[in-house]
């Protein structure tokens, strides 16, 4: 029996290719477990044009994902934060923080999960912080956190 995949099937083939298997594996498995569709000619152009669909949708992805990467490769974000005389900050720098500069600065809201920040920063200094992009790609950027030294009122 002629099918053709729906899935990706390990040893047997990748979505969207057409393959000759036995009657029983096709309709006992491969058509139950929706794997795969009988190869008849409206299956074949659906699946074909669905595979073509998303191989246009992954281009696309990667091209904006390659444009956010040259927008933030290398980006310097300044924080102005309170300190006390020693440079110490009062609270902290976190994923939040960095995420509102990002969005303030080039206009993009990078999720938080995205941001590569293992712990909090509590010193005023520079830092090199990681941008996540993608499974395979990673940009870093710097954050400068400034010393805002408020002065103490007295009562």
């Amino acid at each position: 029996m002629k099918i053709i995949l729906k899935k990706e099937h390990q040893g047997l083939g990748k979505k969207g290719e057409v393959k000759d298997v036995a009657d029983g594996f096709a309709r006992n498995f491969l058509i139950s477990q929706e794997i795969a569709l009988p190869a008849t000619p409206s299956n074949i152009f659906a699946i074909t044009h669905l595979v073509q669909e998303e191989e246009r949708t992954k281009k696309q992805t990667k091209q904006k994902l390659e444009s956010f990467k040259e927008k933030i490769e290398n980006l310097k974000i300044t924080l102005k934060m309170q300190t006390d005389a020693k440079g110490k900050l009062f609270g902290a720098v976190g994923k939040e923080e960095i995420q509102k500069a990002l969005e303030k600065k080039i206009g993009i809201k990078v999720p938080k999960q995205k941001i590569g920040l293992d712990k909090s920063i509590k010193e005023a200094g520079n830092y090199e912080v990681v941008i996540n992009i993608s499974e395979k790609s990673k940009s870093k950027i710097n954050v400068q956190v400034v010393s805002f030294v408020h002065p103490t009122r007295k009562i």
